[in-house]
């Protein structure tokens, strides 16, 4: 996407939504297609961000949205040591596979508050 003075937020829209996993809607953001197949192609791929983008969204962007982006959304000295232990590195899976990726822990203000069994 082109450079722009605008910072992008994104969030799952739950209850709305089948499940608060952000995963689709990441991939949906870099891959710009449907990742559930239902709807074929690829909406408006000019606007597709890059994987590095499509998280800043999901984390920082969001907990900036939020308004408690002095306390979430990132890992510093300082704020919430909130963050997840993935089953994959995102980075090293195609696009089209990133809404399989599933979280193995939980940690909330430093304490671990879920385990994948």
């Amino acid at each position: 996407m082109e450079p722009s003075t605008t910072e992008i937020r994104s969030m799952v829209d739950w209850p709305v939504v089948p499940s608060p996993d952000p995963w689709p809607g990441i991939q949906g953001l870099v891959t710009r297609a449907d990742p559930t197949g239902t709807h074929p192609g690829q909406l408006w791929p000019a606007q597709a961000l890059t994987l590095d983008e499509a998280l800043h969204a999901y984390t920082l962007g969001a907990a900036r949205a939020m308004g408690v982006d002095d306390v979430t959304g990132s890992l510093a000295a300082g704020k919430s040591a909130d963050f997840v232990v993935l089953d994959r590195d995102p980075f090293a899976v195609p696009a089209d596979q990133l809404a399989g990726t599933r979280a193995e822990q939980t940690w909330f203000a430093g304490r671990q508050v879920y385990q994948r069994r």
